[in-house]
């Protein structure tokens, strides 16, 4: 008896302290709990404001029907040069692009701009198979013509364009400017960091997720970027455009651009569109994907030669002009570098 009565009070008090560790526990879990729920709902408090501020934001833009008109005249067009037009309309009227953060009275301006950016690039990759060629099969060529081929050639072309209103609004609240062409270089410049696990999706914004989730789509579209961008600069510095007999020349024998025939900005600009195609490139090589330009239009600029129309320029006269002859000269070294 003696020993009963001494266990029992013994396994009492264990019980008791057991019992007393469970409970102190169980109050820490459930004021963990307590911080846990208040947490999410701080959370989706802030996700609520944050689309309220997206929805204001897209509905006094009225960006949707200006993309939506720009899109279809692009379809409609019948050059080249009018779809560039209409392409640059299309990407300027993104909501990233004319969002007017102070109308809106929104507090984290960074994140409705990653949200708007994330719509734009979930937009576009829905809109691009409109015009890809039937099957899906996308025929890197910017020498082809057709209505669909030369509507993706444009957006294509066009992916860098920033709205000029797109800066006076966002700079004031400390963000830069930015095109569609950074939304998806950044996007899937990400992959090989999230493939390796030194980047986890929850780093990733809304817009580097719509741009993975239709990589192989952007990919072409940067592809065929690479190979339009040379047409353009070559229809801008010649007489292509002319007929068949000015490109069978053009194929078989030397020529000169026509330089004689425009000013330093056309010049400039046309340099500027070869370097935009070497930025292409070079965002290319570090995807590690094939960033050829068209063999027929590498052969062209292999015949064109410069110097005759530099012999007629006075070095103080025509300095700028020949500073853009420079210019447009080392650029297309560049490109036709192996």
């Amino acid at each position: 008896m003696r020993l009963a009565t001494l266990v029992l009070p013994a396994l009492l008090l264990t019980g008791a302290c057991s019992v007393k560790k469970n409970m102190e526990q169980m109050q820490d879990k459930t004021i963990q709990m307590a911080e846990t729920t208040e947490e999410l709902q701080t959370s989706a408090t802030e996700t609520k404001d944050v689309l309220v501020c997206v929805s204001a934001i897209q509905k006094q833009g009225g960006g949707y029907e200006l993309r939506s008109k720009a899109f279809e005249r692009m379809q409609e067009a019948d050059t080249l040069n009018l779809k560039l037009k209409e392409a640059k309309a299309y990407f300027y009227a993104f909501d990233f692009q004319i969002a007017s953060y102070s109308d809106a009275s929104c507090m984290n301006m960074l994140d409705i701009r990653k949200e708007l950016a994330g719509l734009a690039v979930s937009e576009l990759g829905k809109t691009l198979p409109e015009v890809m060629p039937s099957g899906n099969s996308w025929r890197l060529d910017a020498t082809k013509s057709g209505s669909k081929n030369e509507s993706l050639m444009a957006l294509s072309a066009t992916l860098h364009e920033i709205n000029v209103y797109q800066g006076p609004q966002a700079e004031p609240f400390g963000l830069r400017p930015i095109s569609m062409f950074e939304l998806i270089a950044e996007g899937l410049l990400k992959k090989t960091s999230m493939n390796s696990g030194r980047l986890s999706a929850d780093m990733l914004t809304p817009a580097d997720k719509e741009v993975l989730r239709e990589e192989q789509i952007f990919t072409h579209l940067l592809q065929l970027r690479m190979r339009t961008l040379p047409v353009i600069a070559l229809g801008r510095v010649s007489n292509i455009q002319d007929g068949l007999l000015e490109k069978f020349g053009m194929w078989f024998f030397t020529w000169k651009p026509r330089f004689d025939e425009l000013n330093v900005e056309q010049i400039t600009y046309a340099a500027t569109i070869i370097e935009r195609a070497l930025e292409t490139r070079t965002l290319l090589t570090r995807l590690d994907v094939e960033s050829k330009i068209d063999s027929k239009v590498e052969r062209i600029l292999k015949k064109m030669k410069t110097a005759e129309v530099r012999e007629k320029l006075d070095s103080v006269v025509d300095a700028e002009k020949i500073s853009a002859l420079d210019r447009f000269d080392v650029a297309i070294a560049k490109l036709l570098e192996k």
